[in-house]
């Protein structure tokens, strides 16, 4: 956790969160997640971003075109736990994706 010019960000490991080129959330990631949310949920006035990240080794699938979708499918992976799991209001999420 870092506060850069009144911005708070909360850094979590991509190999804790993910395999290499899955967009699955981990069952141990959801633990953390759930205390990121009850952080969130204490705080109604904040807005937040969930950026996601790739893997460095280069992706295309059926279902993943290229690591920039890796990467916001991720973040979006990451969004939905934190709606339906943990009710965190989807207007107060925005999903973002890096491409390396």
């Amino acid at each position: 956790i870092s506060v850069e010019k009144g911005v708070v960000y909360v850094n979590i490991s991509d190999k804790l969160l993910f395999s290499s080129g899955s967009t699955t959330v981990s069952a141990r990631a959801k633990e953390v997640l759930g205390k990121v949310a009850t952080v969130v949920k204490n705080k109604p006035d904040f807005e937040f971003m969930v950026e996601g990240h790739t893997d460095t080794v280069p992706i295309r699938t059926s279902a993943i075109k290229d690591n920039w979708d890796l990467s916001v499918l991720r973040a979006t992976s990451v969004v939905r736990i934190l709606q339906d799991e943990f009710g965190v209001a989807p207007a107060r999420m925005t999903a973002a994706g890096r491409s390396q």
